[in-house]
């Protein structure tokens, strides 16, 4: 009896114990944004962190592009785009090393394994295992925040890419622009929480020491001298207005160094988006693919509030920039078939506070 008493017991203690877990679990925690990065059939998704219809997404930039981006094992750095599409011209993109600075993905690119990351639709952290640095990504509406965690070294760099300009603005600042196409520029405003010991930066792969550059190939190599897990952090205000927009968007939004807090904001604000439509029953499993089907209609692949800090957003139709009026002013995706199901979807969801 005490066998069948006992296994009688562990299943009745696992069922109370998923019950708790289950209990303490909210929208978001359900979320798996690694769902669907490899495609059987179309093209496959990005785990992305950003705000519903947020104007910033943060990504993992495989080495070399894959589009089943789950399978990659190495990664070039990661996206500030402000912007999701396809794209012929390189990406704004951010990426930490050590030791003498590379300007090459090939030579800079990292490995990376998906057994030690964490990506959240708010937060993602991994660790780049050819230079054992702590990599952690945060967002706001129209920011990014990123938090580097070094070993000791007499070189820690950190890395911006762009594909139009770059400045190097004073002694913890970058400026840069991005060509996102015929219409519309992107400007980047950066600020980092130590003062750069040395800078330069490059044009196709030439190096210089030179604080601005201008092409499509181009970036900016900041480095500093780091004690054992000594953490720098960046903070990027993006803008489609101007570069003084941008810095107005990241004072706004992120007006200190609080990683934290941005974090927990960004969380919340995931969580009471997605607790808008509340479920009852079903598995936990069957959760997951609710909350994370959901998340992708909040992305902004599909829909994009371009409203900036002051209420005033830039149209690409005229190419002028405008104020809202009190509204906020959408950019929307050119999905087959989205106004009839995708775009009602998202109306009700922002009239309702909460729906079941």
């Amino acid at each position: 009896m005490k066998p069948l008493f006992s296994y009688c017991l562990a299943i009745l203690l696992a069922g109370l114990v998923s019950c708790v877990e289950s209990a303490r679990k909210e929208p978001v925690d359900y979320v798996n944004p690694n769902t669907g990065t490899i495609g059987h059939l179309l093209v496959a998704t990005n785990s992305m962190t950003q705000l519903p219809h947020g104007m910033v997404q943060v990504g993992q930039n495989p080495y070399p592009p894959l589009a089943d981006r789950y399978l990659a094992d190495r990664i070039s750095g990661f996206s500030i785009r402000a912007l999701p599409r396809y794209a012929t011209k390189p990406l704004a993109e951010i990426m930490a090393t050590t030791g003498t600075p590379a300007v090459e993905a090939e030579e800079y690119a990292s490995g990376f394994d998906h057994d030690f990351e964490t990506v959240t639709p708010y937060y993602t952290r991994l660790l780049l295992e050819d230079y054992d640095i702590d990599a952690a990504m945060t967002v706001s509406q129209h920011a990014s925040f990123y938090k580097f965690r070094f070993p000791q070294s007499e070189q820690a760099n950190i890395l911006i890419n762009n594909n139009r300009t770059i400045r190097i603005a004073g002694e913890n600042r970058i400026e840069s622009t991005e060509t996102v196409d015929s219409t519309q520029t992107a400007y980047y405003y950066a600020e980092f929480s130590k003062p750069f010991n040395s800078a330069i930066t490059w044009n196709d792969s030439s190096k210089s020491e030179k604080d601005f550059q201008e092409g499509e190939r181009i970036g900016a190599c900041v480095s500093f001298r780091t004690s054992r897990d000594e953490e720098i952090m960046v903070k990027i205000g993006v803008s489609f207005i101007s570069m003084e927009q941008a810095k107005k968007n990241l004072t706004a939004e992120i007006p200190d160094w609080d990683f934290e807090k941005t974090k927990n904001d960004a969380r919340k604000i995931w969580n009471d988006a997605l607790g808008k439509i509340e479920i009852e029953g079903g598995t936990q499993r069957q959760k997951t693919i609710f909350y994370t089907a959901l998340y992708r209609v909040m992305l902004g692949s599909q829909s994009i509030d371009l409203t900036e800090q002051g209420g005033r957003y830039y149209s690409r139709f005229d190419k002028q920039v405008h104020e809202t009026g009190g509204h906020n002013f959408y950019k929307v995706g050119s999905n087959w078939g989205s106004h009839h199901s995708l775009f009602p979807l998202c109306l009700l969801l922002s009239l309702k506070s909460r729906t079941t």
